[in-house]
């Protein structure tokens, strides 16, 4: 269990806790972000979790506190190093250090909205949640492989509704934001979980009781992948994540095993290359788009399987 000596006048409103591997491409965009938002600079920390870094996010992330320490005298990044070799690991990392009453768990790959934090301060004047979840959508696509990954959040029901909902375990969306008495009692994230810990956490939260809604002003924008190696790179962490789950003892997801094992139809059927052969005769973007998810879906399953059962051997 989490303890923090802290007492609680010297707590501020909120930690925004980044754990950051290899982070180098959007750490900055990140960081600028956090502080471009309309919220005293009094009453928030960001706290990168560096772990195991081999490219440049510690230089990345060293020049922009150089930046505002000698421009804007209002550095209020945090760095510490770790090695965990996860998520979850690094997450815990950053909320034993954490002086926010509220644990903002930030993604280094998601640039998070303007008013973020004020929407979140303004929901938790709700005294009967202990959590938010966040919406996640997308950035412009630049290419056909975030244009399909686009139109599969657009499918998401949390983008589909502007109204705030009381959520529960099985509505799909992890509990991202939660008070650090909620963070502590669940016992943090679980380290012997790998990829799938967000969920985990998000399932110990209302198993222990807690409330939480879906804050559809409380938006983040995913940078997702621009390259099939960066996608395939995903597929490989959620094999790997399925396979210590498997060994644990824990059963798979239904999801988990239709993206597994529809794959193995699909190599022998050739549908991830059908789409593709559709798509060169059609000129609308938007027609496309269904097209390049389904081929992109089929594709991803088809390396997720190769990855999953690779595992085993």
């Amino acid at each position: 269990m989490f303890i923090n000596i802290l007492t609680d006048n010297l707590f501020m409103k909120i930690s925004v806790i980044i754990p950051a591997h290899n982070e180098e491409k959007y750490i900055k965009k990140v960081l600028d972000a956090l502080y471009k938002q309309n919220f005293s600079k009094k009453d928030f920390e960001i706290i990168v979790v560096q772990d195991n870094c081999t490219d440049k996010t510690w230089i990345e992330v060293d020049s922009y506190q150089r930046l505002r320490c000698e421009q804007y005298q209002d550095n209020i990044i945090r760095t510490i190093e770790v090695k965990k070799g996860s998520a979850a690991g690094a997450r815990n990392a950053g909320a034993m250090i954490a002086k926010g009453k509220i644990l903002v768990f930030q993604d280094a790959d998601c640039i998070p909205s303007p008013t973020l934090l004020n929407n979140i301060v303004k929901h938790f004047e709700n005294k009967d949640i202990e959590g938010l979840a966040t919406r996640t959508t997308y950035i412009p696509p630049k290419n056909w492989i975030q244009s399909a990954v686009s139109l599969q959040r657009d499918l998401r029901w949390e983008n589909n509704t502007r109204r705030i909902k009381k959520i529960g375990p099985n509505d799909g969306i992890n509990v991202a934001v939660m008070k650090r008495g909620a963070f502590n009692r669940c016992g943090g994230y679980n380290e012997k979980i790998f990829y799938f810990e967000d969920d985990t956490l998000t399932k110990t939260f209302f198993k222990c009781g807690y409330k939480a809604i879906f804050a559809p002003d409380v938006i983040q924008y995913h940078n997702d992948p621009l390259t099939l190696k960066e996608s395939f790179g995903q597929c490989k962490s959620i094999a790997k994540g399925m396979n210590i789950k498997q060994k644990a003892g824990k059963s798979q997801s239904l999801n988990e095993k239709i993206s597994l094992w529809t794959a193995i139809p699909n190599i022998f059927i050739g549908i991830p290359f059908f789409p593709i052969f559709l798509i060169s005769a059609i000129k609308s973007k938007e027609i496309k788009r269904p097209f390049y998810l389904a081929s992109l879906i089929s594709t991803r399953n088809i390396v997720k399987l190769y990855y999953y059962l690779k595992g085993f051997f």
